[in-house]
């Protein structure tokens, strides 16, 4: 199971309390409480790798690219998952959970992952 996630400065906590609910032993770092506002997303990017956090986001706009340049350079990325702003967040938490709980700690490295999963 991976454990360490991060949240971009816009994700919704409502998803994030569903998570700790869900996996009690998931260790979540927000952007408000450890960068400073408006932090350029590959700098968040870069946050989160430095702390092993896959970052979760609603920004597909900004944040894939950003991503995908990481891997290019051959960066740490421990994965960005984006969820829709309008995905609901009970199915939201719910594949989160089944993403982080049943994979291998290193299964999203390098990956930019769009909920809803296909399966």
């Amino acid at each position: 199971m991976h454990n360490r996630i991060a949240s971009d400065e816009n994700f919704k906590a409502s998803i994030l309390n569903g998570l700790r609910r869900a996996l009690p032993g998931l260790v979540v770092f927000t952007a408000q409480s450890n960068i400073a506002r408006g932090t350029a997303d590959i700098d968040v990017l870069s946050w989160a790798a430095s702390n092993g956090c896959i970052l979760l986001t609603h920004d597909s706009a900004t944040m894939e690219a950003p991503a995908y340049e990481r891997v290019a350079q051959g960066l740490p990325m421990p994965g960005v998952f984006i969820v829709p702003w309008d995905f609901p967040i009970g199915h939201a938490v719910e594949q989160l959970v089944l993403a982080f709980a049943a994979g291998r700690d290193d299964e999203w490295t390098n990956a930019v992952v769009r909920l809803p999963l296909r399966v």
